[in-house]
């Protein structure tokens, strides 16, 4: 596991904190401490739990000491942002808008010269722009759009994850699916 990102020597912290008051110690030094950590018996375990008890209490002080300087800029990112948005849905209109009627016009013209041109093996590229534009390009894309799902081809259909999570989750270890691994994986919880 990578280690998280350390501080710049000189580097300061935008809220001050006493790192005395805090009980598994210096947050610079504490993945020091956790990587130097053995995993070898019920006693180291039960020493870990105390650490990561001692590591939560800690996260708690430092969540607390950022929480209202963190509401602050988030009220005033929110609303720089909303003003932002409020002045820029004008020009996304007008843009999309404009983008909707070249794009119109930029098919009908391709259609219309594919259909006056000769076509043969050879020649099946897209007809040469008109004319060269500053601003915009255009990207031939293909899209699709279901019109029967009883009769696409099994390589086109998508399991439903929801479903095998749930029966897993039901059954454990006695679950068979065909076509799936079953395997336990657990997870550590911390209690406060």
């Amino acid at each position: 596991m990578k280690i998280p990102y350390k501080q710049e020597p000189g580097q300061k912290n935008l809220v001050t904190m006493d790192h005395k008051q805090l009980v598994a110690g210096d947050p610079d030094h504490v993945c020091d401490l956790i990587v130097a950590m053995s995993m070898k018996s019920d006693t180291d375990l039960a020493m870990a739990d105390v650490m990561i008890g001692r590591i939560r209490n800690d996260k708690k002080k430092i969540e607390d000491a950022y929480q209202e300087p963190v509401d602050r800029a988030h009220k005033a990112h929110k609303k720089l942002t909303t003003e932002r948005n409020d002045i820029l849905k004008h020009y996304d209109w007008a843009e999309n808008l404009l983008k909707d009627k070249m794009k119109t016009y930029n098919m009908e013209s391709d259609r219309k010269a594919l259909a006056e041109a000769e076509v043969t093996t050879t020649s099946m590229s897209r007809p040469k722009p008109r004319s060269e534009l500053k601003h915009t390009t255009f990207i031939e894309k293909w899209k699709y759009r279901i019109t029967d799902e009883t009769k696409l081809p099994r390589n086109y259909m998508m399991p439903d994850e929801k479903r095998i999570a749930a029966t897993v989750r039901s059954m454990g270890g006695m679950a068979e699916i065909n076509g799936i691994q079953i395997y336990r994986d657990d997870e550590v919880r911390i209690k406060t």
